[in-house]
């Protein structure tokens, strides 16, 4: 279970399969999804209840607002002011603002910011929409948090869907906005060359902050990853150690 850097994507506490012994070598780190946690939101912000209570770690958590772990088959509900969450209750449209709402309730370490990720295999003219949706949420995430100290532990995604040129112009707007550091999808980048995509990527991003590589990897794209860019944490969601 060791790696660069292993996150656990889980709705609460450790996972039941996984014994405790080997959770404590899967690193400070645990990602939750919005769409776990989505239908609880209304009875944390009623309670005055933080994220770290209602999934009851002492782990650093990183709230997502989608799961990395599943296709990005739902996408094409995203709309130009809203992303579509998929819960236990159904879909339910988020919009910027909403989403800051929810961040605000669950104070998190460190949040990504709302994204219209879509996979590498669609077209240009869907990444370049893609793209300008993204970008336009971290500004408003930004404007949004600006009386809050949560717009200091934002993680903004590079968009691009598998457009290599597209990521690039991205980082490069991205890396002059205030944030703690950024996320890179593995779904989202191309099929073929991934990796020095990567590397050419991360290259353009402020140096002192973090890239953390999110979607299920197998071993060799963990150190693929992590060798072309040592700052990368690549995420493997405990799945080697749960099969």
């Amino acid at each position: 279970l060791r790696s660069p850097g292993l996150f656990e994507f889980t709705v609460c506490g450790q996972v039941p399969h996984v014994t405790a012994d080997l959770c404590q070598n899967n690193g400070d780190v645990q990602v939750v999804s919005l769409n776990s946690i989505l239908n609880a939101v209304p009875v944390l912000e009623k309670t005055n209840t933080t994220l770290a209570s209602y999934v009851v770690t002492d782990k650093k958590l990183i709230l997502t607002p989608y799961d990395s772990m599943q296709p990005l088959d739902m996408t094409s509900f995203n709309e130009q002011g809203s992303v579509s969450v998929w819960g236990k209750g159904g879909r339910k449209k988020l919009t910027c603002a909403n989403y800051c709402n929810i961040v605000k309730v669950c104070s998190p370490d460190l949040f990504v910011c709302m994204a219209d990720i879509v996979p590498a295999t669609v077209n240009r003219k869907r990444a370049d929409k893609s793209c300008y949706r993204t970008l336009n949420w971290v500004n408003q995430t930004i404007t949004f948090l600006s009386d809050n100290a949560a717009v200091s532990q934002m993680l903004a995604p590079i968009p691009g869907s598998g457009h290599k040129q597209l990521m690039m112009k991205s980082a490069h707007i991205l890396a002059n906005r205030s944030v703690f550091g950024y996320v890179i999808e593995r779904a989202s980048l191309p099929v073929d060359g991934w990796q020095e995509t990567v590397k050419d990527v991360i290259s353009i991003l402020p140096p002192d902050k973090p890239v953390f590589f999110f979607g299920a990897l197998n071993e060799l794209e963990v150190v693929q990853a992590y060798s072309r860019a040592p700052c990368t944490h690549p995420s493997n969601a405990t799945q080697p150690g749960t099969r």
